[in-house]
């Protein structure tokens, strides 16, 4: 028979990622998130013998109830989180700014003819 764990689960918990900490596990577990109609939205096997903390990625979640499910041979844990729309979505998809500067440190709007420095690489341009 399973008992159920009382101790927390979370390490770290945002709009973007769920951190889960691991201490109280041993060997593989299952970590499952199911939403409120008891869809599956995560489900992996995970060998914890290297492990002490667990991050998923939420950023894309509707917003929502979720409940977290980690299970071994001994010992199951749940717990709830919610995800919630954020608006930094559009943000993180934007393309990077370039920095370009030219082979004297000089920072430029575009790329010139010939040598560029570009986020940090050499760029040559015919």
């Amino acid at each position: 028979m399973k008992r159920e764990a009382e101790r927390s689960l979370y390490g770290e918990y945002n709009q973007l990622q769920l951190g889960i900490n691991l201490d109280l596990l041993a060997d593989a577990y299952l970590v499952c998130i199911t939403d409120e109609k008891d869809n599956v939205i995560y489900e992996k096997t995970i060998d914890a013998a290297g492990i002490v903390g667990l991050h998923i990625d939420i950023s894309a979640y509707e917003e929502g109830l979720y409940t977290v499910t980690l299970e071994n041979d001994q010992e199951s844990f749940t717990g709830e989180f919610e995800a919630r729309t954020t608006g930094l979505s559009p943000l993180l998809q934007e393309k990077p700014v370039e920095t370009i500067y030219n082979l004297q440190g000089q920072r430029l709007n575009s790329l010139r003819k010939g040598l560029n420095i570009v986020n940090g690489r050499k760029v040559y341009v015919k």
